[in-house]
């Protein structure tokens, strides 16, 4: 696996991140409760709050690990994005490949296939 330090010198700076479609289904994203998460997003989806940013690319940090993308901003567009049946999403990617500052959940995950229907009914 590379460094950190490695990764930027290969990519080089102004390439650690940048805009790319990411799969809905290549992302790990925060299940949550009332107070975070997706499930938050949902509720407030229901009750007309919705992003104040529709049109700006989710915030992601790609996970080697797991080859995945790590939903770090833009819940409320996600929750759009799915309840439009859109496949794929416009992120903004920092390919670093792993992370210090954010949490990776490891059972609290909102996985397309297990719990799309529970929430949006």
């Amino acid at each position: 696996m590379l460094s950190n330090k490695e990764r930027s010198r290969i990519l080089g700076p102004e390439n650690i991140k940048t805009y790319h479609k990411v799969k809905i289904e290549d992302m790990i994203v925060q299940y949550g409760d009332h107070s975070y998460g997706v499930v938050l997003a949902y509720n407030h989806f229901k009750e007309g709050i919705k992003s104040l940013t529709p049109d700006k690319p989710l915030d992601v940090l790609y996970i080697l690990e797991e080859n995945k993308f790590l939903l770090i901003d833009g819940y409320h567009r996600y929750v759009a994005n799915l309840l439009a049946e859109k496949k794929e999403i416009m992120c903004r990617v920092n390919w670093l490949g792993y992370s210090l500052l954010y949490d990776i959940p490891a059972k609290e995950r909102f996985i397309i296939s297990e719990h799309k229907q529970l929430i949006f009914k």
